[in-house]
Formats: C-alpha cells, sequence, structure tokens
C-alpha cells in the first residue's frame, strides 16, 4: 500500500522540489498551497488555500506530514513582523489540534530553520545549543518548535523537528544566490557585509534526499531534532566570488560592511554532530556544482 503525504506549503521552493521527488517515487502525494502560489500548480491533489481547522478537514489523513508552511524570509519579518506570524504560527495551532483530536497515527516532520540559534550560532552549531533568536523569523519558528513540542509531550503527538542551514538551488529566487546574480546583471558589485561571514550550504537535491529519507526510518517521532547542514564553513566572501566567477564575471565584490538585520555573523553546522548522522546525502554535491546548476537555472529563467 503506498504511503499517503501530505505536504503543507506544497507551493514554495522546497515544497515544489519535495513533491516532485515524492511523486517520482510513487507516493500518494497531497499538497496544500495559498493562492498566490497556485498558478503552476497541477489542480490534481491541490488544496488552495491557509492552513486553518476547515483546510484541515478537507485533507486526507496522512501517513507522513511535512510542514513546509509559512515565512521564508528574514529581512521581510523584520519588516512586517505581524505578517511573519500570521504565515507561520496561528497554522500550528489548528495542526496540532487535528493531529491530537484526529490524526493520531500521522507522522510530522517540520522544516524549522537554523536561524532558531540566533547569538548562540557558530562554527559548531549543535542541537543542544541555546536557543535566542535574532531575527522575527527565527523567534516564530521557535515558538513554533516549542507549541510542536508541548504536543509531543503532553498528548502524545508524533512529530520531528528538522533545522535546516542555507538550502539553495534551482527555483529560489531570494537570499544570496539571487541576490548575487540579480546584482551582477545589472553592473552592481557592492554587497552587504564583510564577506567573512560563514554559512554552511546544502544543495536542494540532497536537502530532498535527506527529508525523503526520513519516511519509513526507525525513527520514534517523539521531539526529535536534527540540524540538516554539512558541517562545512564557507564565508560569504567565496561563494559571492564563486558565484561570480562561474557566470564569467571578471569585477571582484566589494563589501560595504553594513550588516543585515536579524543575519548572524556565523552559521554552521556542528561538524563532529554530522559526522555522527546517518543522513549522508547533506555532504553529496560539491558547492561549485550546485552553484553551476543554480546559475544555468537563472541564465534560462531570465530569458
Amino acid at each position: 500500500m503506498r504511503r499517503k503525504i501530505l505536504i503543507l506549503g506544497g507551493g514554495g521552493f522546497i515544497g515544489t522540489h519535495l513533491h516532485q521527488k515524492l511523486k517520482s517515487e510513487g507516493y500518494q502525494v497531497q499538497i496544500t498551497v495559498r493562492s498566490n502560489q497556485c498558478k503552476d500548480i497541477e489542480p490534481i491533489n491541490t488544496i488552495i488555500g491557509d492552513i486553518d481547522t476547515g483546510l484541515l478537514d478537507s485533507c486526507d489523513e496522512p501517513d507522513y506530514i511535512f510542514h513546509l508552511a509559512g515565512g521564508s524570509s528574514v529581512l521581510e519579518s523584520q519588516t512586517s513582523p505581524h505578517s511573519d506570524f500570521l504565515k507561520t504560527l496561528p497554522n500550528i495551532s489548528s495542526l496540532m489540534n487535528k493531529m491530537y483530536r484526529d490524526w493520531k497515527r500521522s507522522k510530522l516532520l517540520f522544516i524549522s530553520s537554523a536561524a532558531v540559534y540566533g547569538k548562540y550560532a557558530t562554527a559548531k552549531t549543535s542541537t543542544k545549543c541555546q536557543l535566542s533568536p535574532i531575527s522575527v523569523y527565527g523567534l516564530h519558528k521557535k515558538i513554533a518548535e516549542e507549541i510542536i513540542l508541548y504536543y509531543v509531550k503532553t498528548f502524545g503527538v508524533r512529530a520531528k523537528i528538522i533545522r535546516p542551514f542555507s538550502i539553495f538551488g534551482e527555483g529560489l529566487k531570494k537570499q544570496l544566490p539571487w541576490d548575487v546574480l540579480i546584482k551582477a546583471r545589472n553592473g552592481d558589485f557592492t554587497f552587504f557585509g564583510s564577506g567573512e561571514q560563514q554559512r554552511d550550504w546544502v544543495y536542494i537535491e540532497d536537502f530532498i534526499q535527506f527529508l525523503t529519507q526520513q519516511i519509513d526510518a526507525n525513527i520514534p517521532y517523539t521531539g526529535e531534532i536534527v540540524n540538516a547542514g554539512n558541517g562545512q564553513a564557507v564565508k560569504i566572501s567565496h561563494v559571492i566570488s564563486r558565484l561570480l566567477c562561474l557566470s564569467g564575471y571578471t569585477d571582484p565584490p566589494i563589501f560595504s560592511g553594513k550588516d543585515k538585520i536579524g543575519d548572524p555573523d556565523c552559521l554552521v553546522a556542528d561538524p563532529c554532530e554530522q559526522a555522527q548522522n546517518t543522513f549522508s546525502s547533506l555532504r553529496k554535491t560539491p558547492l561549485d556544482t550546485g552553484l553551476s546548476r543554480y546559475i544555468s537555472w537563472f541564465n534560462e529563467s531570465q530569458i
């Protein structure tokens, strides 16, 4: 019997890739999308609207739930905190109530963010680190995690929390790779920060493989927390330089020295903790390979 999968937030960057992957592997997949994301989404097994009790009642009871809905931008959360709140937290309450009341056998994978670590983020960010978000986006993810863990402990809801680091790849129309290529196309080679900031880059195909490996894995779903990073610190200056070089630009990047609000200096998964992670797919694709694929997609999307 085919596993039933529900993707909440199936119209976004990660959700679109996950949907395609699960369908190709023969799973029975249902997705939810916001009304402004349904333009290129096939209508079969797609439910359009905000995630609330009524929408969840119209979904089939799933074996697994991938929660990818909510705010997706640190910058937007800082300029519109209430909007980020409405995107991220009310639907968590509705989902927990539905799982507690009706979907008792369903297993939830909540895709949170490494932004929850905030001021305690380092080059060795462990799941044991204290959480202290420095962005509204990270704060709301932290609160969502707390709600889920409360329902796990108090009501026996089955859930696991994934904290991805810097996911990039084809289809991403925001964040550093997109911003660099858009700026370069317009002849602008000036960027925020000093270039010394470090991130943990994970290619989208590797992250999707990591997510699909969670299905039927020997995991109890009792509130486990996993960092989805490869533990390799890469300076922002290096990523920008490689994007420019691989795109054929000869201009060197110039850094303004002005930091973005809500961005930590260093956000990298603990390499020792990640080395113990049996899901090695997060370290599969070399950075240059992923960047080259992203550049090819970007160029095609601009035609």
